[in-house]
């Protein structure tokens, strides 16, 4: 699957995400499987890519004609997505605090997620060859999602975390590899902030996009202008960058605050 995935000319990280989805779908009863998907009334965004693989498989795997694949294919009938909302100060405290004991290399990604804002295939598939520096300094050069080069610079923590790992796990090809030699994916990392949610006493819902948009909301709130932040987590359109900023309870009282001032 993953090389017939290839010749279709999809990038890497799509391709994780299908090849992820594939090890999950009933061999016996792909159908069934996928009615049950739909009977457990998930968000439009979870089915679409699971749709795409299965119709992959009926067709690739099973010899099914394209036409017969939609005539099986039951329609989706999912929720909309939930607007994702960034960390607030207080969660992002206490996540530090539960990543900062997990294994490493998790415990890495983990950390630079919510400052780099990176996407989870994005930092799981770093290479040393993806570093460059600049001056003192280091960013991130790499091809991204829709296979646009994509440039992410390190603050200096972000700088300092990675370059303590990389002192005491140095690798040859991939960054942050699993035992196996190859790099970890991102179904490793998410099963941590799983874990991290669980123990949390102030987080309800935690993924590598919602630490993503917590980098978002924390650069925002910095003053950082849409254009740079657009630029910052790689969007083509800079519609989908206002996307991801969400005034908190936070921002309101503050906004709210300025009427004291100005009376």
């Amino acid at each position: 699957m993953k090389k017939k995935l290839q010749n279709l000319g999809l990038n890497q990280s799509t391709i994780d995400v299908y090849l992820s989805i594939f090890k999950d779908i009933d061999k016996q009863d792909p159908i069934g499987w996928f009615e049950k998907q739909i009977s457990m009334r998930q968000p439009i965004g979870s089915l679409l890519p699971k749709k795409a693989i299965l119709k992959h498989f009926l067709i690739k795997e099973k010899g099914i004609s394209p036409e017969k694949v939609d005539i099986l294919i039951p329609k989706i009938k999912g929720l909309k997505g939930k607007q994702r909302q960034g960390l607030t100060k207080l969660q992002l405290k206490e996540y530090n605090q539960l990543a900062d004991v997990i294994c490493e290399p998790s415990r890495t990604i983990l950390l630079l997620l919510p400052i780099t804002g990176m996407r989870i295939s994005e930092i799981c598939n770093l290479k040393y060859e993806n570093i460059q520096e600049i001056g003192d300094r280091c960013i991130f050069k790499f091809v991204g999602k829709g296979d646009k080069e994509r440039i992410v610079p390190l603050s200096i923590k972000a700088q300092r975390i990675l370059i303590a790992f990389m002192d005491e796990y140095p690798n040859k090809d991939f960054i942050f590899q699993s035992n196996k030699g190859r790099p970890i994916t991102p179904r490793a990392v998410r099963k941590h902030t799983q874990k991290i949610k669980e123990q949390s006493k102030t987080i309800n819902e935690l993924s590598p996009h919602i630490l993503r948009h917590t980098f978002a909301t924390t650069m925002d709130s910095n003053g950082v202008s849409m254009k740079r932040l657009q630029k910052l987590l790689g969007h083509s359109n800079i519609t989908t960058t206002s996307r991801y900023l969400h005034p908190t309870t936070e921002d309101l009282l503050q906004a709210i605050d300025t009427m004291d001032k100005e009376n």
